[in-house]
Parts: C-alpha cells; sequence; structure tokens
C-alpha cells in the first residue's frame, strides 16, 4: 500500500514539473486586436494624410488692375453747329506773361500776379481739352457773332498780351500739343526787341492758326492820353500789317481803360472789334468794342479757374 502510493506521487511530480517547462505566456487577444487597430490607423493616417504646405492655399498673384493708374476722363468733342449772329458764348481768357523768370518775360517780378509759370498753364490748358472745350482764335468769334458762323460746343478763346517771349517759348508748344490756337494782342514798338516777340515767330504763331491783334504802339492809356489815340490805334495798326503782312481787326485797350472817344475812333479806324477786361462769357453786338475777357493771375487755384466756366 505504501510503496503504491509513493510510486503514484513520483508519477504526479514528474508530470507537474514537465508541465511547466512547455506553457507559454498567456496572450490576452483583445489587447492584441487594439493594439494592431492603432498601429494600422496611425500608418494609414501617416500615408494619407498629407503634411500641410504653403501651395495648399496659395496666395491670388497680381493682376493688371491692382497696378493700372487711372487716366482722366475727356469729355468727347461734339460736332460744331451754326451760331446765329448776334449773341455768342464763350469765355475769353487774358494772359499777360507766361514766364518763370527773365528768360521768359524780361520784366520778371517775382511777386507780380501775372506771371503765369509753365507748368501752371499746361495745367489749366489740359483741364480745358478734358472737360471738353475747344479753343479757336478770337476772329472766329467775331464772324459769329457778326455775320453768324459755325461754332465748336464749348468754345473757349486763349489770349496773349504785350508780346514777352515767353508766350512763344512756353505757352505756343503747349497750345500746339492740345490743338489750341491762340490770340496775341502786340505793342507795335515791342516787335522783334529784346525779350519779346520776333516778326518771324509771329508769323510761325500765325500759321499755326492764331490771331494776332494789336495793343497800340507804346501801350498808353488812352482815357489818359487822348492826343495819343492816332498813333496809338491807326499807327500800330499800320506797322503790324506791314511787319506782319496780314490784316489786324482787332485793339485791345491798354489797361482795359476806355471811353465813348476811344471806342469810336477803334471803330473808325478799321477795327471789327475790340476787347477789354470785366467777367462775363456772354458777347452781343452791343458789346463788340468791349469784349469781356477773364483775367488769369497765379494765385488762381484750379477750382478758382474751373469757375470761370460755370458762370
Amino acid at each position: 500500500m505504501k510503496k503504491w502510493m509513493l510510486c503514484l506521487l513520483v508519477v504526479v511530480f514528474l508530470v507537474g514539473c514537465s508541465s511547466q517547462k512547455n506553457v507559454e505566456p498567456t496572450l490576452d487577444t483583445n489587447l492584441l486586436y487594439t493594439q494592431a487597430a492603432e498601429t494600422i490607423e496611425a500608418q494609414l493616417t501617416a500615408e494619407y494624410t498629407p503634411v500641410p504646405t504653403e501651395t495648399m492655399t496659395p496666395s491670388p498673384e497680381p493682376t493688371a488692375t491692382e497696378t493700372v493708374v487711372p487716366t482722366p476722363t475727356t469729355v468727347p468733342t461734339q460736332p460744331w453747329v451754326y451760331n446765329e449772329p448776334g449773341k455768342v458764348i464763350a469765355p475769353i481768357l487774358i494772359y499777360t506773361h507766361i514766364a518763370d523768370n527773365v528768360d521768359d518775360n524780361p520784366y520778371y517780378q517775382h511777386e507780380s500776379p501775372l506771371n503765369i509759370s509753365p507748368a501752371m498753364f499746361r495745367e489749366q490748358m489740359t483741364a480745358l481739352k478734358q472737360a471738353g472745350y475747344t479753343a479757336i482764335p478770337i476772329s472766329l468769334l467775331i464772324e459769329a457773332l457778326r455775320t453768324g458762323a459755325e461754332l465748336p460746343a464749348k468754345p473757349v478763346v486763349i489770349t496773349f498780351e504785350g508780346g514777352t517771349i515767353g508766350i512763344y517759348t512756353k505757352a505756343f508748344p503747349i497750345m500746339q500739343e492740345l490743338g489750341f490756337p491762340g490770340t496775341v494782342f502786340m505793342v507795335a514798338n515791342h516787335l522783334d526787341g529784346s525779350g519779346t516777340l520776333s516778326t518771324q515767330q509771329i508769323k510761325e504763331m500765325i500759321a499755326a492758326g492764331w490771331d494776332v491783334g494789336s495793343k497800340g504802339m507804346n501801350s498808353v492809356n488812352l482815357v489818359d492820353n487822348p492826343n495819343k489815340m492816332s498813333e496809338e490805334i491807326a499807327g500800330s495798326k499800320q506797322k503790324l500789317e506791314e511787319k506782319l503782312g496780314v490784316p489786324i481787326t482787332v485793339f485791345s485797350y491798354p489797361y482795359g481803360s476806355v471811353n465813348g472817344a476811344v471806342s469810336t475812333r477803334v471803330s473808325e479806324w478799321g477795327y471789327l472789334a475790340a476787347v477789354g477786361i470785366f467777367k462775363s462769357s456772354e458777347h452781343t453786338l452791343n458789346t463788340l468794342y468791349y469784349l469781356a475777357r477773364y483775367e488769369i493771375r497765379n494765385d488762381f487755384t484750379m477750382a478758382d479757374f474751373m469757375t470761370i466756366f460755370s458762370q
């Protein structure tokens, strides 16, 4: 009995030892699948989710419209139409000197309001062009007033007084660029002088469509000097016509000064019209020998200048 039991115990012991050597650690399958799933998800994420780059949201490239400088709007030119005689609406401007210094005007004085710089003159002429105005010679305005003539929709007459050299060297090229003719009222004894217009320069301007009128022989105030009327009115006309080879039919009263006796002499001695200084754009047969003109000064702002054309 005892031997049998002893043998049984030995067998049990040996079997137990053998079983312990072959046992492997137990795996938690739930944990295994969980870890595998996390690994695959991580791999898929790494594979299919692109790393954000600057090209993902490209900035819009600049276009031409961002850098284009807008150009001023120009009013289209309208057709010319026939103007019945008796009345014309057209501003007439007076420029005395277009000058920066004594090279343009031998009488230049910095404090004078009548020295208009070429830059200011260009700005004003360009503004007129863009607003649809057409410059005409004063002879055409007089023709329209006396007998009727075709005029542009928005006419303007640009006149220059005295005849300093800047009118040719500075104003004339600007007017040519814009297609604007002008009118020069020349002091006869200043023609071909030092710092004033020459015969040849005025002839060049006439060939470009400009008019020439007289401002007297020496630009004397005729109201204060009635004894000078013959020389100033008739003598200047004769001298300018001989020098320039064109009729001189418009007179500019020196200093804008006139009375009945002076205007009568101007009419009797062959002038078709005369100009003065007055703020109006309306001209009639009653104002033919004192056509109103706006004097342009260098203290004008552009708003001041353009106000002329709304009166």
